[in-house]
């Protein structure tokens, strides 16, 4: 390779992002550390074993809902890992309810008149199927107006009025956090650096669900 070529030549692409389900069993906490409860997740990885992170990183907040304290830890040796979906190719939420499921939905790239009553259609529709709890990563969110403000201000509004329906995003570009300072919506919405950090504070958050 000559070096009078550009640095940007020896830059590997990005890998794709892609839904993976994992099944990983962990043991519970508490009075009930013999119990081993499985977490079933669809994580947004770039391969099987980022996958697999993912979903430990997710054990807690199952068992806060479950149990109702932190979890003993994985049983990684254990983990279940299904063949990858679909790439994702834009911002995504996990949908976190009363099961031990967390599956992932597509979230907008550019939150505008035109997706947010889409939007709102679909968190109406979750909230009805028992979801509480929305993980958005922002990454990929590049643009909001007037009326993604006030929708998100209205779900914040409902958050703080009812406990079992929170709305987190992690990692949105400074840009977009930016944006949120300026109108307020940081100090009442979720927004956090990285998915650990959101995932901290659902745990706290988190409803005992039934097992």
């Amino acid at each position: 390779m000559p070096d009078h070529l550009p640095a940007t030549v020896w830059r590997l692409p990005a890998m794709a992002m892609h839904p993976y389900p994992v099944v990983l069993p962990y043991q519970a906490g508490g009075g009930d550390a013999l119990a081993v409860p499985t977490l079933a997740i669809s994580a947004a990885a770039t391969n099987p074993r980022n996958a697999v992170a993912v979903a430990n990183a997710f054990i807690n907040v199952s068992c806060m809902r479950r149990y109702g304290y932190p979890a003993g830890g994985a049983f990684l040796d254990r983990a279940r890992v299904g063949p990858a979906g679909t790439p994702i190719s834009g911002p995504y939420a996990y949908v976190l309810g009363p099961s031990n499921r967390i599956p992932i939905i597509p979230f907008p790239q550019r939150l505008d008149h035109q997706s947010c009553r889409p939007l709102q259609q679909r968190i109406q529709g979750l909230r009805a199927g028992g979801a509480d709890t929305l993980i958005v990563d922002a990454a990929q969110l590049t643009f909001l107006d007037s009326s993604a403000l006030s929708t998100l201000g209205g779900l914040a509004s409902i958050s703080s009025q009812n406990p079992g329906l929170h709305l987190h995003l992690f990692r949105p570009s400074p840009p977009i956090r930016k944006v949120f300072e300026i109108v307020g919506l940081d100090r009442m919405l979720g927004i956090h650096e990285t998915l650990v950090n959101a995932l901290t504070v659902c745990a706290s958050q988190a409803p005992i669900a039934s097992p």
